[in-house]
């Protein structure tokens, strides 16, 4: 097989029979289940060099979304700890703009507004005041700031495997509000749904010709990334956008960290990789170079734009045109999508998603259109998860860590960035 080609990702790829191990080794999957991850990984002391989970992919079933009762919030002593060695940034940040004056161009070229560029550091004066002005925009159909236990129960709290609450109300880690929702990944455990998640209604019935806008804040730790890159070695859902009747079908756009760093995909496992040369989407059938994020252009550093992740060299960039994105410990990181919403069957849906670090400005990490909605099940998008669901797991790490979300909002219009 050419070492470029990528077979397609398939329902039947992303959700492996659980009876069988879908990881042959701590290092090597088996190519003759799933040849497009094994091709991916040929390298694998590549990608673990990047701190980076092995490249797989994920799905979950659709699951009763009424978890066990309420518990008491736990103490969060590790988190604090980590906290402890970064800098205060209670300051409030100053506004910082990338791109022109319209903001960085979009899969199917208009533009995002220049305020959407402007991201404030994590917490600060004015931070709710801020939220809340983004909440009262219009176009918002969904907004909350996962700030008390009232605004997790206003959805649905999912239990992890065992039955456990495991997503909870942290105050002492928040952007605005004096709060967010934090999952705890135990230490010891190899199940796929280590965290559970925390289900809502969009607010809205989306269908074929709108677009939807969605931005969150998310935090993880140093931890994180190791239990990933040694231990877990699976991909790391983060949100699920879906139909009514299942989290894995044609109406879902799902992002999820693959060795450390966001992609998104569709329809159980359809990623977005493109063509190098001209962004053409070409998941399955990619030959020659492969980007596995797109940013604003194909430009390479220093004149470039976004993040432009070549599957042949996966180093870490800076958001100037090359290298790759990958979630940083610590830190608040805000991400923000756009996910136009083609003819149910057809080939129109399109995606644009844009990351910011700390106080830093937007930078893009997708880019791609000509996405098929495949009219397999729902014609219709109701609802959005926040999850941290690993569908390949199956080794256990020693050290229990956090993830941590904050500022959910959809809306039909451009979201703006924090600007505090």
């Amino acid at each position: 097989m050419d070492q470029n080609l990528q077979p397609p990702r398939d329902d039947k790829e992303r959700c492996p029979d659980a009876s069988r191990p879908f990881f042959a080794s701590p290092s090597w999957v088996q190519a003759d289940r799933h040849p497009g991850v094994a091709m991916r990984l040929r390298d694998a002391s590549r990608v673990l060099a990047f701190a980076g989970a092995l490249h797989s992919y994920a799905c979950s079933p659709l699951t009763p979304e009424d978890g066990p009762a309420p518990g008491p919030r736990e103490p969060d002593a590790a988190g604090a700890q980590a906290d402890a060695a970064i800098p205060s940034m209670n300051d409030a940040g100053r506004d910082v703009r990338t791109g022109g004056p319209d903001g960085p161009s979009t899969s199917d070229g208009s533009t995002i507004p220049s305020d959407a560029n402007v991201v404030r550091k994590d917490g600060g004066a004015g931070a709710e005041a801020d939220f809340a002005a983004r909440c009262a925009a219009p176009g918002v159909v969904l907004c909350t700031g996962l700030n008390t236990e009232a605004d997790l129960q206003a959805g649905e709290i999912g239990p992890a495997a065992d039955g456990s609450r495991q997503g909870f109300v942290d105050n002492a880690h928040e952007t605005s509000g004096g709060g967010s929702l934090r999952f705890t990944l135990r230490a010891g455990v190899s199940e796929s749904n280590i965290g559970g998640y925390w289900s809502h209604a969009l607010g809205k019935k989306f269908v074929s010709g709108d677009v939807l806008y969605v931005q969150w804040r998310q935090r993880i730790t140093p931890e994180f990334l190791s239990n990933s890159s040694s231990y877990w070695r699976s991909s790391i859902k983060q949100i699920n956008i879906h139909g009514p009747n299942s989290t894995c079908q044609g109406a879902e756009f799902t992002t999820a960290l693959y060795d450390n760093k966001p992609e998104m995909y569709t329809n159980c496992g359809d990623g977005f990789d493109t063509d190098a040369t001209n962004n053409t989407l070409c998941n399955g059938t990619c030959g020659g170079d492969i980007l596995l994020q797109q940013g604003s252009s194909l430009v390479s550093s220093p004149n470039g734009d976004g993040y432009n992740c070549h599957y042949n060299d996966q180093s870490p960039g800076t958001g100037d045109g090359s290298g790759c994105f990958f979630f940083p410990p610590n830190v608040w990181v805000t991400y923000y999508e756009k996910i136009t919403i083609g003819a149910f069957g057809g080939t129109t849906s399109a995606v644009d998603a844009w990351v910011a670090i700390g106080g830093g400005g937007y930078k893009q990490f997708h880019r791609a259109s000509g996405i098929r909605f495949n009219d397999n099940r729902d014609d219709n998008f109701t609802r959005i998860r926040l999850e941290t669901y690993m569908t390949e797991l199956t080794s256990a790490a020693p050290v229990t860590t956090y993830t941590w979300f904050d500022e959910l909002i959809v809306s039909t219009q451009p979201i703006a960035a924090p600007k505090i």
